[in-house]
């Protein structure tokens, strides 16, 4: 069958899979695989690159897990199968040379697997291939795409441990994982499944009929989206569970599609949970792919509490000659990607610093190298001795609702994804330190690890989620809640009012009726098209008027945002609960007669506090609420105005940072317990600007790599408390440069003050508490 150099095990045992953060996914053209297929050769002569070099020059970059194919053309075996025809006419000596010289340098080797894309199989069992919902769109065809609900589930983890009976591989690293189709033709994404078996299924266990039309409007369809969440971790559990009967420490890793960036197909329509994922796997999410800080996609991987790596497809772009990057690519852009992966305890898988070919590896390994080297760097400070991610220090929770995306925001799924972008970057630029929590994760256990709670337009809550919310405030917590919060059961069904009404000390207030946006004349809709590429609706214009000397010093005296809003009232007499911010007469646009005069024309000597509310706090129990009237996080995502981020920086800080990190917006910020007397302050470099949601991925690598770093000096790190005590420093460091720190003692909050000098690529700070 297949030669062995030692075992899976052993090569776990001297280093765990969640500890190979070093990852790539690479096929060469040494090998019978589908890219050296295209390239009409595999042939080593012809490349002039052998296994054994190309194999040397992989492992001296510092590749610690290499993901290759065992199978062609979408399935095809490159082994004797006797389950599929094998692809004919190759060497089958290839695949095992490649993994027994890999495994001699330490390697990882996972196998790619299209899981439910067997092209194979099309002509032999055709009645388990996926069935497409009716969408409403013209149906397509299906290019190979099988339903786990039906017996391809057993057959697939039967033919994955054929594969691995020929071939020594370490994993699988899947892809293809939608419940739908996954076109190589260009076709568009279409959920599935009704299929027989799909249907079947879905009777037995709800005693209901599938519904095949999608309609998420329908509350039979929305229980159906939620069946197959569940049915999606089951299924697939199984095939990993038959697989480890045979191969019990075989890696699993698989594509997770529930990935921060708009597009149709990363919704409810691929059947992964934006939730906790409940299999016995690894994960990983592709980056790069959507206009995204890529902390975003790190902490939606983080909040599952399992191993999962980041995967980079491009950096910089030149598509007249290379389809990944051109040759010799600057590392700067993968080393950040890299690190914020690892800084979250994950790993960095690497496909973006390859050339047309996947050829000649000298175009990008040296880049590799140095990046790899920056990742071991930062590793041994990520990760505690019992093999999980450090606990991160706990300041503020930022809900992410898949309940919200699914039902809140199906008519504009994007408008999900650019409110939780919004509002991270508020966060994340002002050094708030934050952790994303999912809709499961809404219990008072939960809760009680944070001080901060913050309800970005979450519109959907269930009555035991609304409950633990109630109970965090009540402890003492501050809950910031912000447009249509709460005003949706968890299936999207309207209620009359606020389901924290009572925590937020306001009532919601509909509107009479849809208010009309103001009629333009053709010469003003010539000169906001021409200006801004579209007619301005002026309904979504907030203009706040702060209520305090403090707010005002923040922000001055308007508080100016474009962004859907709602009307509310204060509740009655006895409420505990105050206008911080109440809204204006004016109103953005154009100068129209006969209408509200615009922001303008502002007249400071004028009135022009209608005094309606439209930020308020109320005190609730031992805690405190605020709610504001616009969408903060869309209003963001729009036009990054500082005055705003400074905003929702001022109300997070009405409770005490744990760490308060005063630098330039380029620093990123973590922090994390590696034990229980070492707090570790992660400063990462990231110079990335802030880019539109629309931007082509093509512009974005042409124009926006980074090139360049400028380090970053005197930033200043205050240590106020951990968990609600004062923080004690015996000694602090910054191991890269073998320096000691100076610790300035902070009578006030028992802390301490430390000055980082300087801050090139990144720096860890270590603190001996």
């Amino acid at each position: 069958m297949k030669n062995r150099t030692g075992s899976t095990a052993q090569r776990l045992k001297e280093m765990p899979y969640e500890k190979r953060v070093c990852r790539l996914e690479r096929y060469p053209p040494c090998l019978p695989t589908i890219h050296a297929e295209a390239q009409g050769t595999y042939d080593e002569a012809a490349l002039g690159v052998s296994i054994e070099e190309e194999v040397a020059a992989m492992a001296d970059a510092g590749v610690e897990v290499w993901i290759i194919d065992g199978t062609r053309g979408r399935g095809a075996p490159l082994f004797p199968s006797k389950m599929l025809p094998p692809v004919p006419d190759i060497d089958y000596s290839l695949i095992p040379r490649f993994l027994d010289l890999a495994h001699q340098r330490g390697i990882l080797v996972l196998t790619y697997y299209p899981f439910i894309f067997t092209k194979p199989l099309v002509n032999l069992h055709p009645e388990w291939m996926i069935q497409m919902l009716d969408d409403g769109q013209p149906p397509i065809w299906n290019e190979g795409w099988f339903c786990w609900n039906s017996p391809y589930r057993d057959w697939l983890a039967d033919y994955l441990i054929e594969e691995l009976d020929y071939l020594d591989f370490d994993g699988f690293y899947f892809d293809d994982m939608n419940w739908g189709s996954h076109s190589d033709t260009g076709q568009r994404r279409t959920p599935g499944c009704c299929c027989p078996y799909c249907q079947d299924l879905y009777q037995r266990e709800t005693g209901r009929a599938l519904p095949t039309k999608v309609d998420l409007t329908a509350p039979d369809f929305k229980q159906y989206v939620n069946w197959r969440y569940g049915k999606f971790q089951e299924q697939f559990s199984i095939v990993v569970r038959r697989i480890r009967e045979k191969y019990p420490d075989i890696v699993v890793d698989f594509n997770y599609y529930a990935r921060a960036y708009g597009a149709p197909d990363v919704g409810w329509q691929t059947a992964h949970p934006l939730n906790p994922v409940h299999t016995d796997t690894h994960l990983f999410v592709e980056t790069g792919l959507g206009n995204m800080s890529l902390s975003v996609p790190a902490k939606l991987c983080a909040a599952h509490g399992k191993g999962f790596g980041m995967l980079q497809f491009h950096t910089q772009a030149l598509p007249e000659c290379a389809a990944h990057n051109p040759p010799y690519p600057e590392p700067y852009s993968a080393a950040v990607c890299g690190l914020t992966a690892v800084a979250h305890g994950g790993g960095y898988i690497n496909v973006s610093l390859q050339n047309t070919g996947q050829g000649e590896h000298i175009f990008y390994q040296d880049t590799l190298k140095t990046v790899y080297g920056e990742l071991k760097k930062l590793r041994a400070y990520a990760w505690s001795d019992n093999l999980v991610p450090c606990d991160t220090v706990k300041y503020v929770a930022l809900h992410v609702s898949q309940q919200t995306r699914d039902f809140g925001y199906h008519q504009a799924p994007d408008d999900f994804w650019k409110n939780l972008k919004g509002s991270h970057e508020m966060l994340r630029q002002s050094h708030l330190f934050t952790d994303y929590l999912y809709d499961d994760h809404i219990t008072d256990a939960r809760l009680s690890r944070y001080q901060v709670l913050f309800l970005s337009n979450n519109k959907c809550l269930s009555a035991g989620q609304a409950e633990a919310m109630r109970g965090f405030v009540a402890r003492g917590g501050v809950l910031i809640a912000t447009h249509e919060t709460s005003l949706y059961d968890e299936l999207g069904n309207r209620r009359d009012n606020f389901l924290l009404a009572d925590v937020l000390g306001v009532d919601y207030q509909p509107p009479p009726q849809p208010p009309s946006a103001p009629n333009l004349d053709e010469q003003d809709e010539l000169y906001q098209k021409a200006w801004y590429g579209q007619v301005m609706d002026y309904r979504e214009s907030n203009i706040y008027v702060p209520q305090s000397d403090a707010l005002r010093q923040t922000v001055g005296d308007l508080l100016c945002f474009g962004a859907p809003q709602s009307t509310v009232s204060l509740r009655p007499e006895g409420a505990q609960v105050q206008a911080l911010c109440t809204k204006s007469t004016l109103s953005g646009g154009l100068k129209i007669p006969g209408r509200r005069p615009p922001l303008n024309y502002f007249d400071p000597d004028s009135e022009y506090d209608a005094g309606l509310p439209a930020v308020t706090v109320s005190t609730y129990g031992k805690g405190r609420a605020y709610y504001i009237c616009g969408d903060v996080g869309a209003a963001f995502e729009r036009n990054p105005l500082p005055q705003l981020k400074r905003f929702v920086a001022y109300l997070v800080g009405s409770a005490p940072p744990p760490i308060e990190v005063v630098a330039p917006k380029c620093i990123e910020t973590h922090a994390w317990m590696r034990d229980e007397h070492t707090l570790i302050v992660y400063l990462l470099n990231n110079p990335a600007p802030f880019l539109p949601w629309d931007m082509p991925r093509w512009q974005r690598h042409l124009y926006f790599f980074i090139e360049e770093l400028t380090p970053v000096h005197d930033v200043a790190v205050h240590l106020h408390h951990l968990a609600g005590r004062p923080v004690a420093v015996r000694r602090a460091s910054l191991p890269w440069q073998n320096r000691t720190l100076d610790v300035t003692a902070n009578p006030a909050t028992g802390g301490a003050t430390l000055i980082v000098p300087k801050v090139g690529l990144h720096e860890v700070l270590v603190v001996e508490i």
